[in-house]
C-alpha cells in the first residue's frame, strides 16, 4: 500500500524545485527560450540564395505549446489496508477532496460498535443495535496538508434517505454546508487543520429520538507531517512479518509502513498464569510490545499503517520491565484494539483472559514514566482504558481516540507536572480525563453515554488538582441522565480525598446536557450508609474537599435535560446539576466550595443567582461560596500570533477573556531558533519567557517573533 501523494504535479514540482503553492511559481524547462549569449565564432559560410518559388502548400500552424505549469496540490491522503480481517472500508459514506481544480478520492474507514460487550447493560439499552443487524458505526476520513489552497470536501451518504438538513459541528467553526438537491451529498471548504463532524439529520441516521447519531462521520484534517523518520537510517527498524524481538529492541525507532500489522504475531504468549499479577501480565503480553520498548524509543506509524496490539509498560523489578520515559509515538497511522475482548463481559463476548482479553484497568497504550508523547495518530476500539502516558510532562497533539463501551476512558496522564493535550479529538465512553495537571486546548469531545469530561477522582488513595481547559468543544453529548458520573466536571471521591482547581474557559457545547456539574462523594459508600473515614488509604485520616471549580464563558446550545426510554423513543424532562458534600458521622463536613459560573448560558438563558436553583441542586449545609455571576461583564479578544519557528502556549489564535480575568502565555522556540522579540499591541517587550494579560480590560494582540540562532 503506497501513500497516495505521487501525483504528477507533486513530482514535477519537486524535480523543478518549485513550491507547490507559491504565488511566484515559474514556468518550467518545457518552455524553450533563446540563449542570450552569442556564438563566439560566427559561421563563415554565407546563407544560400533563397528559392524564389514559394512552397505551394504553406507550413501548418504549429500546435500551441501546452501549459507546463502543474496543477498544484498539497494534500496527502492514505491507502488503508482493507482486506478481510483488516480495516473496514465504510459502506455508509464516501468522500472526495478537491484542491486547485484537482479531485482526489479518499478512503473512509469504519469502526463498528462492539455489540457483544453491551448485551447485559440494560441501563444503556438504547445505545445497542436496533435492529440487531444494524449496529452503530463511527466513520472517518483523514488528510494532511499545508493548506496552501482551500480544500473542498464532498461527502456522500450511501444509505437510506437524503435531507437538506445537514449539520457540521462544532458550530463555532462556521463551516457552511452546500447540500445537493437530493440531499445525499454535501460539500464544504476547510482551509486549516481542524476536526469536524457531519450529520445527515435523517430518521435512519438517528439512534434515538433525541438525536443521538447512529452512523457518525468525522473528518480529521491534520497539518502536514514534518518529522518523518528515514526508513534507511541504521537506527530505524522497518517492521515486517519477519521482524524479531531482538531487531525491534535494538532499534531507536520502529517504523510501521502502510499495511496491517498484528503485534500478536510476536507478542501473544498464551501459556501464562492469568491470575492478574503485574509480572504475569507484563510477561503474558496479549499483543503487548512492551518487552522491546526502552526509554527514548520512537514508534512511527505511517499514514495507512494499522497496528493491532498494545503497549502497556511497567517496571517489575530492578532487572525486568521499564516504566517508559521519553517515548514518542507519532505519524498518521492508526492503533487498534478491535479484536480484544472487554474482560468485564467475558460471559457475553466469549473472550479468554490472557489470550484475547486483558485486565479492564489496563490501557491499550500505557506508561508510568515521564516526558512521553503521542502525536498525529488514531487509537480506537480498545478493550479497557485508553492512552495513559505516565507521570507528568505528557503531550497529546493531533491525537484522536474513540471506544464503544464503559471503561473506555480517554487519557489519564498523572503527576503534578504539566500534561498537555492540544488540537485533539476524544470520544470516550467513560471519563475523558482525571484532574491531574492538565492543559487542554482546541480539542473536540464527542462524549458518549457514560463518564465525564473531567473527573476529580473515584474512591482511591490520591488527590487531583490543577487543570485548565481553554477553547474546547463538545459535540452531540450522549448523556441521557446525570447518573452518578455524568456531566462536564464530576466527582466520585472518598471522604479523605480532595479535588481542586479546575478552570473551564471558553467551552462551546452543541447539544443537550444533564448538568454542568455532578459533584458528590463516593456513591458506593453513600449507598452503604458509610459516612466515615475508614483508614483504607495509607493512613489518610483527615477530611478532604472539593474547591476551586470555575466556569467562564460557557455556551450550551441545547437544553439541560434527562431522557428516559428503552429504545428509540425517548422522553425528556428538565434536569439539574448537583453540588452536595457530606456530613460525616462524627460531625465533620466534606465541603464543596469556591465554585463559580461566569457568563454561562444554557439554551440562551444566562445562569444567575436568581435562577441557579432551576439548573442546580445545591445543598446549603455542605456547600459555600457557590457563585453565579451572570452575563453582564465585558469580554475581550486576545489575539496570539507566532511564526513557524516557534509557538506560544497554551494556545495561539483568538482567546476570549472576561473582564478582570488573567491569562499567561509562554514562548517556545523550535530547535535551531530563538525568540527575538515579543510584541504586545505592536510594542516591543523584548525577549521575555512569558507575558501575562492581567485583569483584562481591552483587546490585546501578542506576537512572538522567532529567528535562527
Amino acid at each position: 500500500m503506497m501513500l497516495k501523494q505521487t501525483y504528477l504535479s507533486i513530482f514535477l514540482s519537486a524535480v523543478l524545485s518549485l513550491a507547490a503553492c507559491s504565488s511566484d511559481t515559474k514556468i518550467n524547462d518545457d518552455v524553450v527560450t533563446p540563449d542570450p549569449t552569442p556564438d563566439p565564432t560566427p559561421d563563415p559560410t554565407p546563407d544560400p540564395i533563397p528559392d524564389p518559388i514559394p512552397d505551394p502548400i504553406p507550413d501548418p500552424i504549429p500546435d500551441p505549446i501546452p501549459d507546463p505549469t502543474p496543477v498544484a496540490t498539497c494534500i496527502d491522503t492514505y491507502d488503508w489496508p482493507t482486506a478481510s480481517g483488516e480495516a473496514i472500508l465504510s459502506d455508509k459514506y464516501s468522500v472526495t477532496f478537491s484542491q486547485n481544480g484537482k479531485v482526489i478520492p479518499a478512503e473512509v474507514i469504519q469502526s463498528v460498535s462492539k455489540e457483544d460487550e453491551m448485551q447485559s447493560m440494560d441501563w444503556a439499552s438504547e445505545f445497542r443495535a436496533n435492529p440487531i443487524n444494524d449496529p452503530r458505526t463511527f466513520n472517518w476520513v483523514s488528510l494532511s496538508s499545508e493548506f496552501c489552497q482551500p480544500i473542498t470536501v464532498t461527502i456522500t451518504k450511501l444509505f437510506g434517505e437524503g435531507t437538506q438538513d445537514v449539520e457540521i459541528v462544532p458550530s463555532p467553526f462556521a463551516i457552511i454546508p452546500n447540500v445537493v438537491e437530493d440531499g445525499k451529498s454535501v460539500s464544504f471548504v476547510v482551509d486549516k487543520p481542524q476536526y469536524v463532524a457531519v450529520n445527515f439529520k435523517t430518521r435512519d441516521n438517528k439512534q434515538t429520538s433525541d438525536g443521538v447519531v447512529k452512523h457518525m462521520f468525522v473528518l480529521f484534517a491534520d497539518p502536514a507531517e514534518t518529522q518523518i523518520p528515514d526508513p534507511n537510517s541504521v537506527d530505524v527498524h522497518v517492521y515486517s512479518e519477519n521482524s524479531t524481538e531482538a531487531q525491534m529492541k535494538a532499534a531507536k525507532t520502529l517504523y510501521f509502513l502502510p499495511g496491517y500489522h498484528d503485534l500478536g504475531r510476536l507478542f501473544n504468549k498464551t501459556d501464562i498464569d492469568t491470575s492478574g499479577s503485574s509480572k504475569d501480565w507484563f510477561k503474558g503480553t496479549v499483543g503487548n510490545m512492551a518487552p522491546v520498548i526502552d526509554d527514548g524509543k520512537q514508534i512511527y506509524l505511517a499514514g495507512g499503517a494499522v497496528v493491532h496490539g498494545r503497549l502497556y509498560m511497567g517496571k517489575i523489578s530492578d532487572t525486568e520491565g521499564a516504566d517508559g520515559h521519553n517515548i514518542k509515538i507519532f505519524g498518521r497511522g492508526a492503533w487498534s484494539g478491535r479484536d480484544y475482548k472487554w474482560s468485564k463481559q467475558l460471559a457475553d463476548n466469549g473472550g479468554v483472559l490472557g489470550v484475547n482479553s486483558y485486565p479492564s484497568n489496563h490501557s491499550i497504550i500505557g506508561m508510568k514514566g515521564q516526558n512521553n508523547s503521542i502525536e498525529g495518530i488514531i487509537v480506537s476500539d480498545q478493550a479497557g482504558h485508553g492512552v495513559n502516558l505516565g507521570n507528568g510532562n505528557s503531550l497529546y497533539k493531533n491525537f484522536k481516540i474513540w471506544g464503544w463501551h464503559p471503561n473506555n476512558d480517554g487519557a489519564r496522564p498523572w503527576g503534578n507536572k504539566p500534561n498537555v493535550i492540544e488540537d485533539s479529538f476524544f470520544r470516550a465512553v467513560d471519563d475523558a480525563f482525571y484532574n491531574k495537571s492538565l492543559m487542554v486546548t482546541n480539542t473536540v469531545f464527542w462524549h458518549s453515554y457514560n463518564g465525564s469530561i473531567v473527573t476529580l477522582g473515584w474512591n482511591g488513595n490520591y488527590d487531583t488538582e490543577n487543570s485548565t481547559f481553554i477553547n474546547n468543544y463538545i459535540i452531540y453529548p450522549e448523556w441521557h441522565s446525570l447518573g452518578n458520573n455524568h456531566g462536564i466536571v464530576m466527582s466520585q471521591i472518598d471522604y479523605d480525598m480532595s479535588g481542586t482547581n479546575v478552570l473551564i474557559r471558553n467551552l462551546h457545547i452543541d447539544g443537550n446536557i444533564p448538568g454542568l456539574v455532578n459533584l458528590h462523594n463516593s456513591t458506593e459508600r453513600l449507598n452503604k450508609g458509610e459516612k466515615f473515614i475508614d483508614n483504607s488509604h495509607n493512613n489518610r485520616n483527615s477530611v478532604g474537599q472539593v474547591s476551586g471549580i470555575y466556569f467562564e464563558n460557557v455556551t450550551v446550545t441545547g437544553q439541560q435535560l434527562d431522557f428516559s426510554g428503552n429504545g428509540y423513543e425517548q422522553s425528556a424532562k428538565a434536569s439539574k446539576g448537583l453540588i452536595e458534600g457530606t456530613v460525616l458521622d462524627n460531625g465533620d463536613i466534606y465541603k464543596m466550595s469556591d465554585i463559580s459560573f461566569n457568563h454561562v448560558k444554557i439554551n440562551g438563558v444566562c445562569l444567575t443567582e436568581d435562577n441557579k436553583n432551576t439548573y442546580n441542586q445545591i445543598d446549603p449545609v455542605t456547600t459555600e461560596d457557590i457563585v453565579f455571576h451572570g452575563c453582564n461583564g465585558a469580554q475581550y479578544k486576545i489575539t496570539v500570533l507566532s511564526n513557524e519557528n516557534g509557538s506560544v502556549k497554551p494556545l495561539e489564535g483568538d482567546i476570549t477573556l472576561l473582564a478582570g480575568k488573567s491569562q499567561t502565555f509562554t514562548f517556545e522556540a523550535k530547535d535551531g531558533y530563538k525568540l527575538s522579540d515579543v510584541l504586545v499591541n505592536d510594542i516591543s517587550q523584548g525577549v521575555v519567557s512569558s507575558y501575562t494579560v492581567n485583569n483584562a480590560n481591552a483587546d490585546v494582540k501578542i506576537e512572538a517573533v522567532f529567528v535562527e540562532q
